[in-house]
């Protein structure tokens, strides 16, 4: 997989424009193979917390409503 590859693959996730630009960064200055192994690990931790952040939006709004 080539550097430009790898920006496109930052590209298609889900991130703050400040940790797609910290990304872009270590793609810059890292040889292609660490840096895709960071980018994958990168890509799940950020699956993971949106899913956290989805199950947290579901129980306020069940708490809410919960109090009506």
């Amino acid at each position: 997989m080539g550097k430009t590859q790898l920006y496109e693959f930052i590209d298609a996730m889900i991130l703050p424009p400040d940790a797609k630009a910290l990304a872009r960064k270590m793609v810059k200055h890292l040889d292609e193979q660490p840096a895709l192994l960071l980018l994958i690990e990168l890509k799940d931790k950020s699956e993971k917390l949106a899913q956290l952040l989805e199950v947290m939006e579901n129980s306020l709004q069940h708490t809410s409503s919960l109090k009506r």
